[in-house]
């Protein structure tokens, strides 16, 4: 059965792994430019070379570095939507050196932009991450202990468009690229199904990947679940 599911290669932090056998894959290695933060001329290539993916999919976008292609899917969305931000960091920084995009810009960028994000939900971000004043009314924040209630916190009226970053988790469910929070798995996959359960996804990403095995089964549990949510009917 074909799937519209993919993997982003931006380094060489899925060798080993098998999780994503019979994805989609579009491989950017040799884009310049693209090292947590992303220049103009790559976010040119980028954005090309990802158009021909399917926004109602999980899309697998490499190591936190990269978490800044959530913006080129979640930029592509044609309604009014909400963004479930899981993450141990608020990527709400304004951009350093000349407004480049970046791991820890984007989700700024997202909402300040021209996309129709609406709101979002920053789901499990550590107490030190900032939201800036300018953005604070459309920016619900939960803790991770609250995570499976997160779904309240997403307009009922609004598709919602999911973006993990596997930094979010305890040390204790796998070891990522960047530190990290305090939610286990199974508050993830709690919060998860219940977001799919009483609202309606569009999309779905998944980054944070890190020099530890168990992030194969990781993913292909999470690919099983977002597999599961984006198939419900109210998707």
């Amino acid at each position: 059965m074909e799937t519209k599911n993919a993997v982003i290669i931006m380094s060489d932090a899925y060798i080993g792994q098998t999780f994503h056998r019979g994805l989609n894959r579009v491989d950017l290695r040799d884009v310049p430019g693209t090292g947590g933060y992303c220049d103009d001329a790559a976010r040119a290539v980028i954005r090309e070379r990802l158009a021909t993916l399917p926004l109602d999919a999980v899309h697998f976008i490499d190591g936190g570095n990269y978490h800044y292609l959530s913006l080129f899917f979640a930029e592509r969305v044609r309604e009014p939507f909400a963004l479930a931000l899981y993450d141990r960091h608020s990527d709400m920084q304004p951009s350093a050196f000349g407004g480049l995009l970046s791991c820890g810009s984007w989700a700024l960028d997202l909402i300040e932009g021209e996309s129709l994000c609406r709101q979002i939900a920053l789901i499990g971000a550590g107490d030190d991450q900032v939201v800036p004043d300018a953005v604070s009314d459309r920016v619900t924040r939960v803790s991770a202990e609250s995570a499976p209630d997160a779904f309240r916190s997403l307009p009922a009226d609004l598709p919602v468009y999911i973006s993990v970053d596997k930094d979010v988790l305890s040390p204790s469910a796998a070891i990522t690229d960047w530190d990290q929070g305090t939610m286990t798995e199974r508050t993830l996959t709690e919060s998860l199904k219940a977001i799919g359960m009483n609202r309606r996804i569009i999309g779905m990403d998944i980054c944070g990947e890190g020099e530890d095995s168990r992030h194969d089964a990781l993913n292909a549990r999470l690919l099983a679940l977002g597999q599961a949510i984006l198939n419900d009917p109210k998707s």
